[in-house]
C-alpha cells in the first residue's frame, strides 16, 4: 500500500512543479508561521462498551521555510487538553459514568507543493493521546502515519482533503493501576485509517493576517493484538475516533 501512495504522489507532483506560479505559501509567498487557538469537540467509542466525549481546548500551530517557488518544507503540532465524559462500565464491569483526564497532541513534517490554486503535501505525523479513566486505569496510545493532503484554494477560502495512511500504533495499558498483581501491557495496533476535511477563510493583511477554520478528523483502529498482562489475556477493542474542530488564529 505504502508504495503505491508514494508512487501517485510522484505521479501528482510532477505535472505540479512544471507549472507551479510564484507563491511559495499555502497563506502569502515566503516564509510563514501561524498559531491558532482550537476548540474540539471530542468523541472516542468502543462500539457497545464505552465511549468518551467532551470539550478539549488547545493550540494548532504550523510553519514552512520556502526553498523555491513550488517548494516548501514545513510542519506544524497540535495540542488539547481537558477533561471527557466516560460512559461506560470500571475494569470489573460496574457501570459507571464519570469524568476523565486527557491531553492529546499532533507533530507532522512536510512537503510542500504548489500550483496555484492547489497545493499538494506529503510527509510523516505522530499522534498520541494520554487517557486516566481515574476510576480503573491509564492508557497511552501513539500512532504513527503518513498525512497525504490536497488543497484548493478558492481566496479567501480554502477547502483541504488528507488521507492518513495509517503506518503502526500501539497502546501502552496500565494495569498496573488496577492491582499490583498486574502488570503493565502494549498492545499493537498495526490496522487503521483516517482522514480530515478542513475549510478555512483567511482574512489577508500585512504583517498579519486572520485565520479562521472548521475541520473534521476521523480514525478507525482495529482490535489490537493480544496481551497477557499475568493475571489473563487481554486486547485492545475495535475503536473509533471523531473530532470537529473550531479555530481562529494569526499567520505572519
Amino acid at each position: 500500500m505504502l508504495k503505491q501512495l508514494l508512487g501517485f504522489s510522484i505521479f501528482l507532483l510532477l505535472p505540479l512543479s512544471a507549472i507551479a506560479q510564484e507563491q511559495g505559501g499555502p497563506y502569502h509567498s515566503g516564509n510563514w508561521y501561524s498559531l491558532s487557538y482550537i476548540y474540539d469537540d471530542f468523541r472516542y467509542e468502543e462500539p457497545g462498551a464505552m465511549k468518551e466525549t467532551g470539550p478539549l481546548p488547545g493550540l494548532h500551530g504550523d510553519f514552512g521555510i520556502n526553498m523555491m517557488p513550488w517548494l516548501t518544507l514545513g510542519g506544524g503540532f497540535q495540542y488539547v487538553s481537558g477533561n471527557l465524559t466516560y460512559d461506560g462500565a470500571t475494569f470489573g464491569g460496574t457501570p459507571v459514568t464519570t469524568l476523565t483526564k486527557d491531553r492529546n497532541w499532533h507533530i507532522n513534517m512536510r512537503v510542500y507543493f504548489f500550483a496555484d490554486p492547489i497545493e499538494f503535501s506529503i510527509g510523516w505525523a505522530r499522534r498520541y493521546l494520554y487517557n486516566n479513566l481515574v476510576v480503573s486505569y491509564r492508557r497511552e496510545e501513539t500512532y504513527n502515519f503518513i498525512p497525504i493532503a490536497l488543497t484548493y484554494k478558492f481566496q479567501p477560502f480554502y477547502a483541504t482533503y488528507e488521507y492518513r495512511n495509517f503506518v503502526s500504533g500501539e497502546n501502552l495499558t496500565h494495569m498496573s493501576d488496577v492491582s499490583s498483581a498486574q502488570r503493565d501491557v502494549k498492545f499493537k495496533q498495526d490496522t487503521g485509517s483516517g482522514f480530515s476535511l478542513e475549510f478555512g477563510y483567511i482574512i489577508p493583511a500585512q504583517p498579519v493576517s486572520t485565520k479562521v477554520f472548521l475541520r473534521y478528523d476521523y480514525w478507525h483502529v482495529a482490535q489490537s493484538d493480544i496481551q497477557n498482562d499475568n493475571t489473563q489475556n487481554l486486547v485492545e477493542p475495535d475503536n473509533n475516533t471523531r473530532e470537529i474542530f473550531l479555530g481562529i488564529g494569526v499567520i505572519y
